[in-house]
């Protein structure tokens, strides 16, 4: 730029010539091309796709550019602790009545434990301690008492459970034939029968609120809830992202087979 202002007084003072003219073109030439790349330069900045006429819009795109900045800026915002929870409970709706805690946490019945007992199928898979199904329930008049007690003082203690009623085992079940990687197989756990008893009498427990505290995302394992509708639903999803629309679709595809072929 400072050149070809130069050459512009250099004409001014002294004779014109060809090559006086020639250079002056060049450097006007060379001075529109790099303007031009300024130009593109603020419009990339500022994503704007239009440009006024006649006009390179300096300030234009700087201004753009500038509140752009300001709109995709994280400002710190003021913050206060307090030791009071109620203030922070009260905007946190409540989905469990007191009644229904009670019912959660209350100690079950000897009738609660025979019933879950008896629901259990006997041809059930030996536990590590050796015992099926079906040996409580054949023998519930001789040891259904102290199995009773068991159950119950699970409960007492705040949900503390003996160690050696916490064994497990774990078998490999093959999902393809001649498989040979180990995520070619699916591990299944077999635990001690008093904790089956005492998980179910949970989940019996939840049953009843568990459609009003799960999100409506989640099908499996909720009653009158099916898993295939979540099959359904991806279909109509997959469907849906076949139509034109601003900015286009994105579909992303999730392996969870991790999800069910682990454990904790």
């Amino acid at each position: 730029m400072n050149h070809l202002s130069n050459s512009q007084l250099d004409i001014s003072v002294n004779c014109v010539s060809k090559g006086t003219l020639d250079s002056k073109v060049q450097d006007r030439n060379t001075v529109d091309t790099l303007l031009s790349y300024q130009e593109s330069l603020h419009k990339e900045k500022s994503r704007v796709n239009y440009l006024a006429n006649g006009d390179i819009n300096s300030a234009f795109f700087h201004a753009l550019l500038k509140r752009r900045r300001v709109n995709n800026a994280l400002l710190p915002r003021s913050s206060s602790t307090t030791p009071d929870l109620s203030i922070v409970v009260q905007f946190i709706p409540s989905l469990v009545t007191d009644k229904e805690n009670i019912s959660l946490t209350k100690i079950p019945s000897a009738e609660e434990n025979k019933s879950t007992n008896f629901s259990f199928n006997v041809a059930s898979a030996p536990r590590p301690d050796g015992f099926t199904g079906v040996f409580y329930q054949h023998y519930w008049d001789i040891f259904g008492l102290e199995f009773v007690t068991a159950v119950q003082d699970f409960f007492f203690s705040l949900s503390k459970l003996f160690s050696n009623l916490n064994l497990n085992f774990i078998f490999l079940i093959p999902k393809v034939t001649n498989a040979i990687s180990v995520d070619q197989y699916r591990p299944i756990v077999v635990g001690n029968f008093l904790f089956k008893v005492v998980t179910k009498i949970i989940a019996s427990h939840l049953s009843d609120m568990a459609a009003r505290i799960i999100s409506l995302n989640q099908f499996g394992f909720v009653k009158g809830r099916q898993i295939q509708d979540c099959i359904a639903i991806a279909s109509d999803c997959i469907n849906a992202l076949d139509k034109h629309c601003y900015e286009g679709n994105i579909a992303i595809k999730i392996d969870i087979r991790k999800a069910f072929d682990t454990m904790n």
